[in-house]
C-alpha cells in the first residue's frame, strides 16, 4: 500500500470549496508547524515524517511501514490552510464528506466536532469517516477540518483583519493493517485536536 498512489483525476476536497470563497489560499510549510500549533508532539514511534515532490507540498505527512518494510500501513497528512475573507461556515457541514463521495467510499459518516472559541475568533470542525478501494486495497479513511475565523473586524490604521485558517488532518490506513498503526492515527488525530484547542483558547 502506498508505494504507489495514482489517482488519474483530482478528487474534490473541502479546501476547494473554501478556495471558491476567498481569493487567496495558500498552504503553510512544515517549517512553520511549530508556530500555528506549538503543542503538536511529535509522531509515534515507527512512524517517519516524509518528504514528497508535489507541489505544493503537504505541511506535514507522515509514513508508517507495515512489519516486512515492503509497503506503507498507515498515512496520515496535515494541511494548514490561511486566507483572507469570509468562508461560510456552512462549508464544513456540507463538504467535509466531498473527497470521500467523489471516490465512492462507503459506510461514509460525519460528526461536528465541538470547539472551544475565544472572544472574537470564532471554530467550526467536523470530521468524516469511510471505507474505499484505491490500487486494489482497501482504505479505511478518516477527514478532520477545522475552520478558524474572527468574528468581528480588528482595525489597525483603518484596514480590517479578516484573515482564516483551514487546518485539515487527513488519515488513511489499508483495512488489514494491524491494530497499532490505526490506534496510532486515532491518537495523532487527537493530539492536533488538542494543540489546536490549545492554540485557539
Amino acid at each position: 500500500m502506498f508505494s504507489s498512489f495514482d489517482i488519474a483525476d483530482a478528487v474534490p476536497s473541502l479546501a476547494d470549496r473554501v478556495g471558491d470563497h476567498v481569493p487567496d489560499l495558500n498552504v503553510a510549510s512544515g517549517k512553520l508547524l511549530s508556530i500555528w500549533l506549538p503543542a503538536l508532539p511529535a509522531p509515534p514511534a515507527g512512524w517517519m515524517i516524509a518528504q514528497v515532490a508535489t507541489v505544493p507540498t503537504p505541511t506535514r505527512l507522515v509514513l508508517c511501514r507495515n512489519v516486512s518494510g515492503s509497503t506503507w500501513n498507515g498515512c496520515g497528512v496535515l494541511n494548514l490552510f490561511t486566507f483572507t475573507g469570509p468562508v461560510p461556515t456552512d462549508v464544513i457541514e456540507t463538504d467535509i464528506c466531498s473527497t470521500l463521495r467523489s471516490v465512492g467510499a462507503e459506510s461514509l459518516r460525519s460528526r461536528p466536532l465541538a470547539m472551544p472559541s475565544r472572544h472574537g475568533l470564532r471554530v467550526t470542525a467536523g470530521s468524516a469517516a469511510g471505507e474505499f478501494a484505491l490500487g486494489g486495497q482497501r482504505l479505511r479513511s478518516q477527514y478532520t477540518a477545522y475552520l478558524i475565523q474572527r468574528t468581528s473586524a480588528k482595525l489597525d490604521d483603518q484596514i480590517s483583519d479578516n484573515r482564516g485558517a483551514l487546518v485539515e488532518h487527513n488519515l488513511f490506513t489499508a483495512a488489514g493493517a494491524d491494530t497499532r498503526a490505526y490506534r496510532d492515527l486515532i491518537d495523532m488525530d487527537g493530539a492536533v485536536y488538542t494543540a489546536l484547542k490549545q492554540a485557539v483558547s
